[in-house]
């Protein structure tokens, strides 16, 4: 039979452990006080609706980018600054149906688009495209 003093220290880490958790502060426990903003058209986003999960990214910058059903969306924390196709923008977007986003390693965004690919240089502020011809199979 152990001894009174052994068989009380075996209990001292549960002890403690309990009173850790009876004393912090729930949101250290619970994903340390994250708070969440939504975002809808009304502060600015061009359109909630997107159609694949490859819609949303963070460039080197830090810029959110944010590919939707109706334009290009690019956040810097507090504002949105959209990008729409336009018929008489030789350097725009060549659809506002836009699909998917990706950065290459010289900081140029592409994104897929309902007509080809689009390429954004973030140095001139403008796109440049490639467009695939549906009726041309090669």
């Amino acid at each position: 039979m152990q001894p009174l003093v052994i068989r009380t220290l075996r209990f001292v880490p549960l002890i403690i452990l309990g009173a850790i958790c009876y004393l912090c502060p729930s949101g250290f426990t619970y994903g340390q006080g994250l708070q969440f903003d939504r975002y809808t058209m009304e502060e600015g986003l061009s359109n909630p609706g997107t159609f694949f999960r490859e819609t949303m990214l963070q460039d080197q910058n830090g810029f959110i980018w944010i590919s939707t059903l109706n334009g290009l969306n690019r956040f810097d924390g507090r504002i949105f600054k959209t990008y729409y196709f336009d018929g008489n923008q030789q350097q725009g977007l060549p659809s506002n149906l836009l699909a998917g986003i990706a950065e290459a390693a010289d900081g140029s965004i592409w994104i897929g688009t309902s007509t080809g690919i689009s390429i954004y240089d973030p140095k001139k502020d403008t796109f440049s495209s490639l467009r695939h011809d549906f009726q041309d199979p090669t």
